[in-house]
Parts: C-alpha cells; structure tokens; sequence
C-alpha cells in the first residue's frame, strides 16, 4: 500500500441519498455512542443504486484502494435484483470476495439491510416520534402503526418504508435524507435491534476501537 499520501479511515458505499444521510450522521456525529474513535470518511452513494452496489461495488470502489484503510458496502436487500434468488449472506459474501480479490483484501465488509433502510427506523426509542413530528400524539407512532400494517415478531412492521411513510403522511411530513439524518444524530442506537445496523456498530468497533 502506498503511504504517500494521507489516508482515510473508510469509504463506504451506499445505495442512495437517505442511506448516505443515515450513514454520514452516524459517522460525524455518534462515534461515542458508536464506542468508537473520530474517525476520517467519505460516503458515497452509488448511480445505480441497491442493484449498483450489489453488482459492481468492488468496480466502483477499486480506484480508492490506496486511498483509504477501509471500505464498507451497504444496500436494500430489496431492489438489489438479486432478493428473488439468493439469501442475504449468500449475496454478502459474493460481494465481499469480489472487493477483496479487486484490492481490498481483508479490509472491507459488506452488509446487505433487510429487507430495506426503513427497518433501522423502528426502534423502541421516543425520539423516533419525536423525529417524525409524532411527539406527543394519541395514539402513540407505533401503536397507530400497529393498527395499520402487520408487524413481525420483533415488533416491527413487515412492510418498513410503507409504514414510515403513511406515518410521515398522516402529519403531513415526507420521507427525506434530512429526516434519515436527524435520525441518525438523535436516535439512541442501543434501541434498535435490527441485525444489519447491529452488525455495522461490530464492524466500526472492530475497526476502529476508542
């Protein structure tokens, strides 16, 4: 590796705008929620999207192998064009081997959101509410979504997006990276039990130790 120039910690790669917001608020702004060190970032969104990352990640990403010690990949499980034919972690690692063959070696990761970004959403926390202009409403944000849209066994609605959105809906707010950031920036991320996002805080703290 060439340490001529300065590195970066990581570049990750995502999907979309709200995933970059999400992302990048998280990484600026919670690194001790994280249990993690300041770190150096640049986070991307890729032009083609959840398919985009699914399938050309380790070309996108090839270029910057010197640049950073790091690469992370994020994307839907649904929209990858892959969802219909393969498990999550099947796709994980056949993206994960073609980053390491490509440059990247033992340093990136790949984690596939299931199904979609929406899921990190619904934690237990009440700055969710709060976030979505819910704050001191009756019924409750989940307990109005609960009468709406059928939940998993974890609590959570098994159609994410459609519940955030009719919730933003119902009080006349939209779906926005704004929202995602504020999200990221306020929400305790203790309260969300999604695999995914729990997988992404142990690849930061392996990574990045305090």
């Amino acid at each position: 590796m060439n340490h001529s120039k300065p590195l970066k910690d990581i570049i990750v790669l995502v999907a979309d705008k709200q995933m970059k917001a999400t992302i990048e608020g998280l990484l600026g702004e919670r690194s001790n929620s994280l249990q993690i060190r300041r770190l150096t970032f640049d986070v991307k969104a890729h032009p083609e999207k959840d398919s985009g990352c699914c399938q050309n990640s380790a070309e996108f990403l090839r270029p910057m192998v010197r640049q950073y010690a790091h690469c992370l990949v994020i994307f839907d499980y649904e929209g990858c064009g892959r969802e219909k034919k393969e498990p999550p972690t099947a796709i994980e690692n056949a993206v994960h081997e073609q980053l390491s063959r490509s440059g990247w070696q033992d340093r990136c990761s790949v984690i596939v959101v299931v199904p979609e970004l929406e899921s990190w959403v619904w934690s237990s926390s009440r700055k969710v509410d709060e976030v979505c202009g819910w704050s001191a409403r009756d019924p409750d944000l989940r307990t109005w979504v609960a009468q709406r849209f059928m939940l998993s066994s974890s609590g959570k609605p098994t159609r994410p997006k459609e519940a955030l959105e009719a919730a933003l809906q119902e009080v006349s707010e939209v779906l926005s990276s704004s929202l995602f950031r504020q999200m990221a920036q306020k929400v305790s991320w203790k309260s969300c039990q999604d695999e995914s996002f729990q997988r992404l805080v142990s690849v930061l703290q392996n990574w990045f130790p305090e």
